[in-house]
């Protein structure tokens, strides 16, 4: 691993910055004693990565001066309502859900709608929630929805011309 050597990320609330910490341990690098709250709003010092070798919280002069690649976190976060992909250790087993919220610091942070709970979700009434340790975002795909579009609407075409 260890793919992010001389590389930082730009910490814009502690929240972001806790995700750049996870982001640099889950490449094997040691983040000890840093906790994400050195950020944009509170000093020049809020670019987290590692520069020759270590991992630490950088200004953007030194950042500048050792040369090191900045890269952008994805910031998406789903709205409530939206469509996810949810799972739990394995992203091979993952399961479409309707997202509500995430609560940090617990085992399973991403809280959706069970399945088949849907309908009463979106009619107001009580539902089940499951919760699960990751999710993605679903990503669509707009040539495939194209041509969905087309074949409904040359279904609707045929439809028309064999009820003349």
């Amino acid at each position: 691993m260890k793919t992010l050597n001389n590389t930082v990320i730009k910490n814009l609330t502690p929240e972001m910055g806790k995700r750049i910490i996870k982001k640099y341990q889950d490449d094997g690098w040691d983040t000890r004693g840093m906790d994400g709250t050195a950020c944009e709003s509170n000093g020049d010092y809020h670019y987290y990565g590692v520069i020759d070798g270590v991992f630490s919280y950088h200004s953007l002069k030194h950042v500048n001066e050792s040369k090191a690649r900045i890269i952008e976190l994805d910031e998406w976060q789903p709205v409530r309502g939206e469509r996810v992909l949810g799972w739990y250790d394995d992203p091979l087993y993952t399961e479409e859900r309707i997202y509500l919220a995430t609560i940090e610091g617990t085992k399973y942070p991403i809280i959706t709608v069970t399945g088949g709970d849907e309908s009463k979700f979106e009619n107001g009434e009580l539902f089940n929630v499951s919760a699960y340790k990751h999710m993605t975002r679903i990503e669509t795909n707009t040539e495939l929805q194209e041509l969905e579009a087309k074949y409904m609407e040359l279904g609707e075409q045929i439809q028309k011309l064999k009820n003349k």
